[in-house]
């Protein structure tokens, strides 16, 4: 599901980050998200282990997450001003938001 949505990405749209939250901290995940250039800002788990040496991407975004707490925070924040903006754009159209109809969504 997570890499469907990558591969329908417009050509002409380059990503920088993939903001999400934890429940999509998986392999297949993190890799489709660098696979389009990307990088995974994910996230961890709050009992995620922190390992000398990372092999997974999952693994090296916890050592990044541990190592720089404000730095991850910062950039991870960036989805809640996001989702912020979301809400305030469907409070603002309410229902209209929602029309499935084409006639709908024009009115």
């Amino acid at each position: 599901m997570f890499a469907s949505v990558w591969d329908r990405l417009p050509s002409n749209v380059t990503p920088m980050r993939s903001l999400a939250d934890s429940a999509y901290v998986g392999e297949k995940c993190l890799a489709a998200a660098r696979q389009h250039g990307a990088t995974p800002l994910h996230a961890i788990k709050k009992n995620a282990r922190n390992y000398e040496r990372p092999r997974t991407l999952y693994q090296k975004l916890v050592i990044f997450a541990r190592h720089w707490p404000n730095r991850f925070t910062l950039l991870y924040a960036k989805r809640a001003h996001a989702a912020t903006v979301f809400s305030m754009i469907s409070t603002l159209l309410k229902h209209r938001l929602r029309c499935r109809s084409k006639r709908g969504r024009k009115k």
